[in-house]
């Protein structure tokens, strides 16, 4: 629906209003209705809190290991392997981001809970979502650096495979990469920062000036006398109301925006994703593979120290295949909604509760 029909059906609504109605109560009580932010229905709001509670158990239990890590001074983000490119402590950097994601999530959370009881009015979610849905972006591609390294070491300990000693990638090169990781991860942040910021802000500007008619309109009706009014008059008094329809379709552009960006983001990990996985996989299990080779053709005592790495290495084989599928599924589940989110046309989105619960509930349970 565009601002022109906004207007019209505004103008419609005041030549059907009885003459024993009070207009100016009567069209404010429209404009609030009109204006009003889609709440979740009270099944949806139950599903929400117990999703809640889940963010507060993860919220306390990587708290907690990040104070043991900083304790122990094993709490930092990354080193550099032996080719001099970044490695990226995952248990670290796991705990960090559902940290922060869990926190976010809670006052997203939060702000829908009290928006849904009317007790305010959703100021700065629109910011909320965007800094959530960026650090779940920054994550996912901090993982596929870490398969990214994985090939990496697997390629070139091969072409070195006759080589006592295996050089480091050439200073251009190991710049490049590193330079690459860091762009690769953070340019949609920004950018997604900025569109939710500018979406919230032209919410608060159909806010305000919602107040600014309502305040308006609220004094009117206290002094109207119930003998009639003037339709031209109280046209003119809503002239400003032309804006609120213009601030909801540039609030709508500007979510939109951050869609396509997350989209394109995620479309991108997705593709660059699956390869990774595949050769990262298939590199742990040419390894595992090589010390049951080494543990049969060894002496007793070589054989009986490579059983006991290759019972790790399957185990840690299988905890960073369920993981990685996990997060690769977890990640890649977000372009068919988000897709889904962009085929309503203009601002209808904002007015669908289908689209509301979907959003709610697909970007709460993907931590």
């Amino acid at each position: 629906m565009t601002a022109q029909s906004d207007e019209q059906k505004m103008i419609a609504f005041i030549m059907k209003l009885p003459p024993t109605a009070n207009p100016y109560n009567s069209i404010a009580g429209y404009l609030v209705r009109e204006t009003a932010p889609l709440l979740l229905p009270i099944w949806a709001r139950i599903v929400m809190a117990v999703i809640m509670a889940g963010y507060v158990i993860m919220f306390l239990q990587s708290l907690h290991l990040i104070y043991i890590r900083i304790v122990t001074k094993t709490f930092r983000f990354h080193s550099f392997t032996r080719l001099g490119i970044v490695k990226i402590d995952v248990p670290n950097l796991t705990c960090f981001i559902y940290f922060l994601y869990s926190l976010l999530a809670l006052a997203d959370l939060t702000f829908q809970q009290l928006m849904d009881a009317k007790l305010v009015s959703g100021r700065q979610k629109l910011t909320l979502f965007g800094s959530k849905f960026s650090i779940l972006l920054a994550g996912s591609w901090a993982y596929i650096w870490v398969c990214f390294c994985q090939c990496v070491s697997t390629l070139w300990d091969e072409s070195w495979n006759h080589s006592i000693q295996r050089p480091r990638l050439s200073a251009p090169l190991r710049w490049s990469l590193n330079m690459g990781f860091v762009v690769a991860s953070f340019w949609a942040v920004p950018i997604l920062i900025l569109t939710f910021l500018q979406a919230n802000s032209e919410f608060e500007k159909l806010r305000h000036t919602l107040n600014i008619i309502l305040s308006d309109l609220h004094h009117q009706a206290t002094t109207y006398n119930g003998t009639g009014y003037n339709r031209m008059e109280l046209l003119l008094r809503l002239q400003p109301a032309s804006m609120l329809g213009v601030y909801r379709d540039r609030l709508a552009l500007w979510i939109r925006r951050g869609i396509i960006v997350g989209l394109v983001d995620l479309i991108i990990l997705g593709i660059i994703y699956a390869p990774l996985l595949i050769v990262s996989i298939g590199a742990l299990r040419r390894r595992t593979a090589q010390c049951t080779f080494t543990a049969a053709t060894g002496t007793a005592e070589e054989s009986l120290q490579f059983q006991k790495i290759e019972a790790r290495l399957r185990v840690e084989q299988q905890t960073i295949v369920m993981h990685a599928y996990t997060a690769y599924a977890l990640t890649v589940i977000f372009v068919p909604v988000m897709a889904w989110q962009l085929s309503y046309k203009g601002s209808t989105f904002l007015k669908s509760e289908t689209c509301l619960i979907i959003t709610q509930i697909v970007c709460a349970v993907n931590p």
